[in-house]
């Protein structure tokens, strides 16, 4: 699989509005088709999410061969949002390496599971309190590009 190239140009031009949920929908759709993904859910992952308050969590159903990006937007609220997703075990096996209120995870490239698992995927704030929303998208196994 290609790292960087239309994993990273895609969102290039980004800009926040304050709606997670119109924000994370117009960022994934300007990642998610022009690199052969399709949406894994119909509904966004959205919560409220602080400093110093426990992460909102919700689960993720990994299979083995599939690739994934994890979206995710935060209100004006929240400087540094983190998004880790968690294996069955409880390890982390991808995270957003950024500090911005608009994470995707491993954003030069998606992630692809090894094996099939029901993981976790964990949302926080290291500054600030607001709201988010999250959508998960997926490279079905044999269309990696």
């Amino acid at each position: 699989m290609r790292v960087g190239g239309p994993w990273v140009r895609c969102y290039g031009n980004f800009r926040l509005s304050g709606e997670p949920l119109h924000d994370v929908t117009r960022l994934a759709m300007m990642c998610g088709p022009s690199n052969g993904m399709r949406r894994l859910s119909m509904e966004a992952v959205t919560g409220v999410v602080g400093q110093g308050r426990s992460e909102v969590s919700a689960p993720l159903s990994l299979h083995r061969g599939s690739c994934y990006r994890v979206f995710a937007v935060a209100d004006r609220g929240i400087g540094d949002l983190d998004v880790v997703i968690r294996s069955s075990r409880g390890v982390a096996i991808a995270t957003d390496a950024g500090e911005d209120a608009w994470p995707i995870v491993q954003p030069d490239r998606p992630f692809c599971a090894l094996d099939d698992d029901e993981a976790t995927l964990e949302f926080s704030a290291r500054k600030g309190t607001g709201r988010f929303a999250a959508e998960v998208w997926a490279l079905e196994s044999g269309s990696a590009r």
